[in-house]
């Protein structure tokens, strides 16, 4: 099932593995007051391998809700695409689902406007008004519109061990690529003032990517000369924080496309939280240090914090989201031995001994979450037994021990289904056991450094690399 992070409370950074190559970080702006919250929303679909940021604007509840909306709206429509869509299906359906979200948040923005201005005579005299006009009476009023950035993308594995990326945009969250040579691109334009006074012909787009990328004012001064730079860095915020489209806005510009990517290329998507914060560079430096997508996301989102409190020009408190895919590397695997016939007393020793893993696991995973809290110092109430567990194992042990019942229990069921001709579960049990053995091979790598060479070559033989 999508994972949909809803724009809630969030104080401290969240960062989840989705997958081995899909993680995330999101954390709330450092100036929210308390009744605030993120704005910030994701999805998240490890099946379809479907990734998506949404920041909210409008302020408060309205922000909150126009990308909680849209999260859970793209979810429904995406989720609706046939197994084997080639990328031209995805882009139309992902621009057709961005199309259904856009009159969602128009309904929500004109309903949490007029619920606001609690006055019967102007709200039925809006009734019927163009969406133009309803959005100037709600900045008449001093309001923002309700609306949401939507950066969305879809990878499509291909047969030669990469993907194509599809991919749908509006607003000023972004989505870079860095392909495994360390080139970093942006594949999306913001849709902002800068490009809007690019259109106005008050700067061009060579001045509007050095104005989105400096670091200082003297900068600014040095590239427009000391009146033009001065306006200009008087302007400075102005140009570049300000999202002139949207879902939820009545000119909502809807980008779309594919792009080809590599193994070893990484995908990024970040809110303005994360690259009004870091110039491109910045980000870059980030990613190339390495780690898994989750670990590359948290260390973009500590960066831009870290830079927002530094009180310079680019920093900016605002809530912060950045989602990493990576393009696995290609890996041959080892074909899984036929097993031989099973007997009868086999196979009720195989369903008997998986039947006690379960039990086995279902009670770990009840008790793990209590020795989290142990070890993070807070009371728990239970039982003795449980505690004397919690002490014996810990988090760590009671992980690994849930990591090698998983072991277990997929290779007793392969065995079981490829002894009943079931092949199509068989199949799956293999798949799911060598994706088990490379995620122990990623902890080693990861975790393990001083593991012995020899049980890191055994790993490599038992999944074929």
């Amino acid at each position: 099932m999508p994972r949909t992070s809803r724009a809630e409370e969030i104080y401290g950074p969240e960062t989840k593995e989705v997958a081995p190559h899909i993680g995330f970080t999101t954390e709330s702006s450092e100036n929210h007051p308390k009744k605030e919250k993120n704005e910030d929303a994701t999805l998240l679909d490890r099946e379809k391998q479907i990734a998506a940021v949404f920041d909210g604007m409008g302020g408060g509840i309205s922000g909150r809700e126009a990308s909680n909306l849209v999260s859970e709206t793209i979810s429904k429509e995406l989720s609706a695409v046939p197994e084997g869509a080639d990328a031209k299906k995805w882009e139309a359906t992902i621009k057709k689902a961005m199309e259904v979200a856009q009159e969602e948040v128009l309904k929500l923005g004109n309903k949490l406007f007029f619920e606001y201005l609690n006055d019967p005579f102007v709200a039925a005299a809006y009734k019927d008004r163009p969406q133009g006009e309803i959005e100037k009476l709600i900045e008449e009023r001093g309001m923002s519109p309700t609306g949401t950035t939507a950066s969305i993308v879809k990878m499509l594995e291909r047969p030669d061990g990469g993907a194509d990326l599809v991919f749908g945009h509006t607003g000023d969250s972004r989505i870079y690529i860095l392909k495994a040579s360390g080139k970093l691109e942006q594949i999306t334009r913001d849709q902002g003032a800068l490009e809007q006074a690019i259109q106005a012909g008050y700067i061009t787009e060579e001045e509007a990517d050095f104005l989105d990328q400096t670091t200082n004012e003297e900068e600014i001064i040095k590239k427009f000369g000391p009146d033009r730079g001065a306006t200009i860095s008087f302007l400075y915020k102005d140009l570049r924080r300000g999202v002139k489209n949207a879902l939820g806005l009545s000119e909502s510009k809807l980008q779309t496309g594919t792009r080809h990517l590599e193994p070893g290329d990484k995908v990024v998507i970040t809110s303005d939280g994360i690259h009004d914060n870091l110039t491109n560079e910045e980000i870059k430096a980030e990613i190339m240090k390495g780690g898994t997508p989750a670990e590359i996301s948290a260390r973009l989102v500590e960066a831009a914090k870290k830079r927002a409190s530094e009180k310079v020009l680019r920093s900016k408190f605002d809530d912060k989201t950045a989602i990493v895919l990576e393009v696995p590397e290609v890996v041959e695997t080892a074909a899984v031995e036929e097993l031989p016939s099973l007997t009868s007393e086999q196979i009720e020793q195989y369903r008997a001994a998986t039947e006690v893993l379960r039990n086995e696991a279902g009670e770990l995973q009840k008790l793990l979450p209590l020795a989290k809290h142990v070890e993070a110092g807070r009371p728990v109430l239970t039982s003795k037994e449980k505690k004397k567990k919690i002490a014996e194992f810990g988090v760590a042990g009671i992980e690994e021990r849930l990591q090698k019942i998983e072991e277990d229990v997929t290779s007793y069921e392969y065995a079981l289904a490829q002894n009943s001709g079931d092949e199509v579960t068989a199949e799956r049990m293999k798949n799911r056991y060598q994706e088990l053995q490379k995620e122990k091979l990623a902890r080693l790598r990861a975790h393990d450094k001083e593991q012995s060479a020899s049980q890191i070559e055994k790993i490599r033989k038992a999944i074929g690399i």
